[in-house]
């Protein structure tokens, strides 16, 4: 009897030992460690900046951590069909790797690797899914008006394989063929930018970046911002740089 008694005790300890062993593991009732990873923007600009791994701070890169995105958070209804398939297709991206390499590609609706990309393959690979290919319209739009698009990279010519790559060329398209919205984020101006809506920033280097208005709202009413910086996240990030545009394409069809 006293030896089945000993038994007993000894399983107890076992227990409550492995319920402590188990809390503790990563991935359960302990915080992610956070890390730094290094930082992009878009094709042929490769400078690098260190931010958190959480985040970035709504002061920019010298600014506090921005919150993580949590089940909790408030989401909205996208207005249009085509805006809830770009927000679907720019969460298919969460997790790819960032890079900046120039790569030949098909034309159209050609694509680097999709274990890879920049900035701008969120927005691209986010309107495909939407049937909306930037590929073909940009180069098209281009092809005809090669004039009104930036100079920034010598060219004399479109080249399908980088253009619609490019942040500033996107810009212009989305001034030329989409609606062009506020750039302002205040409680005011919070409901004009919608799920699926473009973003582009200026980076405290200079550099451009771009990322998809997200269904998802913190606790103020603003919306995060599906991205890639280093990894694509989806972030409360929209106020962290100076917004120099914001987008809606198509336009919707009621106005």
């Amino acid at each position: 009897m006293q030896r089945n008694h000993l038994l007993i005790g000894a399983v107890a300890v076992l227990c409550v030992l492995g319920g402590v062993i188990a809390t503790n593991q990563p991935g359960r009732n302990t915080p992610p460690q956070a890390g730094n990873a290094p930082q992009g923007v878009e094709p042929q600009e490769v400078e690098r900046q260190e931010v958190g791994a959480q985040g970035v701070g709504a002061q920019g890169v010298e600014g506090s951590l921005a919150p993580m995105p949590t089940a909790t958070a408030m989401r909205i209804k996208a207005a249009t069909p085509d805006a809830t398939k770009i927000v679907v297709g720019a969460k298919k991206q969460i997790g790819i790797l960032y890079d900046p390499a120039y790569v030949k590609i098909d034309y159209p609706r050609g694509d680097i690797s999709r274990n890879k990309g920049v900035c701008s393959d969120v927005v691209v690979r986010a309107l495909r899914g939407a049937d909306h290919d930037l590929q073909r319209l940009v180069h098209e739009d281009m092809k005809s008006h090669f004039a009104l698009y930036p100079k920034n990279w010598g060219l004399k010519k479109p080249d399908p394989n980088i253009d619609h790559r490019r942040v500033p060329n996107l810009m212009r398209f989305f001034e030329r063929h989409g609606r062009v919205l506020t750039k302002e984020v205040t409680a005011a101006t919070a409901r004009q930018w919608q799920p699926g809506d473009i973003v582009c920033w200026r980076l405290p280097n200079n550099l451009y970046h771009t990322g998809v208005i997200s269904d998802r709202l913190d606790e103020h009413g603003i919306p995060f911002v599906i991205h890639n910086l280093s990894v694509c996240r989806e972030e409360d990030c929209l106020r962290a740089w100076k917004i120099i545009g914001h987008y809606r394409y198509p336009v919707p069809a009621h106005g």
